[in-house]
C-alpha cells in the first residue's frame, strides 16, 4: 500500500513510516513500518512467517524471533496489548493478523513534529529493545526446533504469557520488557506440548520478570499451576542481545519439565 492509511485511531504513512493521531507522532523503524505496511495490504487476514520474511527481510534465513521483535515495536508504538490485541492478533504456529478496520486516506499525513526531547526519551526508551531486535536478526540459522520431546504422547499444556515485568526500576527498559513480552509468545506457540491461551482462560499462567542479574539484564520465568502452585522456574542470562536465544532455550526446558510432570504416576 503506498497511500495513507487509517488503522483504527491511528493515521499510518508507510512513505515516512509515521504513525499519527490528534496530537501524537510516533515514528517506526523503517523494518516496523515495511511489516506494518505489509499487514495493512491484507487487513483481516492471516498473514503466515514465510511471507512476512519474505517481504520484509527479502527471503533472508533469518530467525522468526525477528519478526516476534519487530511486531513488539509496532505492538509498542500503537499502545496495543498482545493479550488483549486491538491492532495486531499472533495466530501461533501460524503469523500474524491485522484486526483493526483500516482503510485508505488516499491523502499524505501531517508534517511529524517531535521535539527534541521527546525524541531523545524515545531513543533511549527504544535503546535496549532494539539490541534485542539486533540481535535476533542478526541470527542466521533458524533456532532449533521442537527436540526433546521423541515419543511422548501427553496431552498439551495450556499456557497464558503475562506481560514481561519491568523489574529493574528503570524505564529504559520497558522497550526491552516489551519486546521480551512477544519473544516467550512466540517460544511458547512453537512448542508442540504446549497450547497458548488467552489470559483469564483455565491453564497454566507463566510470568516474566526482566531483572538485572550479575550487572547484565536477564529474564527470569516462573509458570504457575491454576491452583498457584509454582510448577517451574527458569532464568534466562543476559546480556540482552542473548536473550532471545536463552529464551527460547528455557522455554524448551519448561515444555520438558511439564511433560514429564504430566506423565508422573
Amino acid at each position: 500500500m503506498s497511500d495513507d492509511i487509517q488503522l483504527g485511531s491511528w493515521r499510518f504513512s508507510p512513505s515516512t513510516g509515521s504513525l499519527s493521531r490528534e496530537d501524537e507522532t510516533v515514528r517506526l523503524e523503517v523494518r516496523a513500518a515495511s511489516l506494518l505496511d505489509v499487514l495493512c495490504a491484507q487487513a483481516g487476514k492471516p498473514v503466515s512467517l514465510a511471507e512476512i520474511i519474505d517481504r520484509v527481510w527479502d527471503g533472508r534465513s533469518v530467525s522468526p524471533n525477528s519478526v516476534a521483535v519487530v511486531i513488539a515495536d509496532i505492538r509498542k508504538a500503537l499502545g496495543d496489548d498482545a493479550r488483549r490485541p486491538q491492532y495486531i492478533e499472533t495466530l501461533p504456529k501460524r503469523g500474524y493478523r491485522v484486526i483493526a478496520p483500516v482503510s485508505q486516506t488516499g491523502a499524505p499525513a501531517g508534517k511529524t513534529t517531535l521535539t527534541a526531547s521527546g525524541a531523545l526519551s524515545r531513543r533511549k526508551t527504544l535503546l535496549l529493545g532494539g539490541l534485542v531486535a539486533a540481535a535476533v536478526i542478526s541470527l542466521i540459522l533458524i533456532l532449533p526446533g521442537n527436540s526433546g520431546r521423541k515419543g511422548m504422547t501427553v496431552p498439551l499444556q495450556p499456557v497464558s504469557v503475562l506481560p514481561t515485568e519491568n523489574a529493574t526500576e528503570d524505564e529504559g527498559h520497558d522497550a526491552l520488557a516489551t519486546a521480551l513480552t512477544e519473544v516467550v509468545l512466540y517460544e511458547v506457540s512453537r512448542r508442540k506440548g504446549l497450547m497458548l491461551v488467552g489470559s483469564g482462560e483455565a491453564g497454566i499462567e507463566l510470568s516474566s520478570r526482566l531483572i538485572l542479574w550479575n550487572g547484565q539484564e536477564s529474564l527470569s520465568l516462573d509458570a504457575v499451576s491454576p491452583e498457584g502452585e509454582s510448577l517451574w522456574k527458569g532464568i534466562a542470562p543476559g546480556p540482552a542481545e542473548r536473550l532471545p536465544r536463552q529464551v527460547a532455550r528455557e522455554i524448551r526446558k519448561l515444555d520438558v519439565a511439564l511433560a514429564q510432570q504430566a506423565e508422573a504416576p
